[in-house]
């Protein structure tokens, strides 16, 4: 069997060679799942074949990406929606392909229990400053309340809230500093100097990073810093 460990917050590690092949499972509802590389953010694919290993591509999660779970007390199976067969390891190579039948002992992973830690940039986020189309620095408070907040899930999924705009959801995407959002909702609008300059932010932010105090820095492609958010 293919020893593997898996935390509350879904990390894999599995062993091969005495050394670990972690991953982060990330959990797609109705028993499906992708794994995705902790360090950036690249989802595993499996190939159009069992002949093709798996790989680390920083697509989208298509049919490629997307993996059947199937758990048995502390053993589970994997199963590739690309091509239907399960993941297990070559034992040549030590790498991982979809090219096993169920009853594979080679497909066959075993799960524990570790600890680890979410992502940072997990949580919810509160606006402290954010710099408008002048390149003056806004305040983001008004009648004593945040007037922007952002919450980012583990699987890619983001919530915006502004005091005067609701609730609005988008997708984004992390990999190693970078981070991207996908496409604005066209009811997102502005209603004050703060929340157009935090649109814009969302709108051209390209990479990320956390400061001294611990505060979550977006900038756009240049490293131009553009806001700055606190743990909410």
């Amino acid at each position: 069997m293919a020893p593997v460990v898996t935390g509350p917050s879904g990390y894999f590690a599995a062993l091969t060679s005495g050394a670990p092949l972690q991953f982060e499972l990330v959990d797609l509802s109705n028993g499906m799942v992708a794994l995705r590389d902790p360090a950036t953010g690249h989802y595993a694919r499996t190939g159009n074949t069992q002949y093709e290993y798996l790989d680390f591509g920083n697509g989208g999660l298509t049919a490629h990406a997307m993996f059947e779970i199937t758990r048995s007390g502390a053993d589970i199976l994997l199963r590739s929606v690309a091509n239907g067969r399960y993941i297990g390891f070559n034992m040549g190579s030590g790498r991982l392909r979809a090219a096993h039948d169920a009853n594979d002992p080679a497909a066959v992973w075993r799960m524990q229990e570790i600890e680890a830690a979410a992502p940072r940039h997990v949580g919810t986020w509160a606006l402290h400053a954010a710099r408008d189309a002048q390149g003056q620095w806004v305040s983001p408070v008004a009648n004593g309340r945040a007037t922007f907040e952002i919450h980012l899930t583990d699987w890619g999924a983001a919530s915006v809230f502004h005091a005067c705009g609701g609730l609005t959801s988008l997708s984004y995407r992390v990999s190693g500093d970078s981070l991207r959002f996908g496409d604005l909702p066209g009811g997102l609008y502005p209603c004050d100097a703060a929340s157009d300059a935090m649109i814009d932010a969302v709108y051209n932010a390209q990479r990320f990073a956390f400061d001294e105090v611990g505060q979550l820095r977006l900038s756009d492609a240049n490293g131009r810093l553009l806001a700055l958010f606190g743990r909410n």
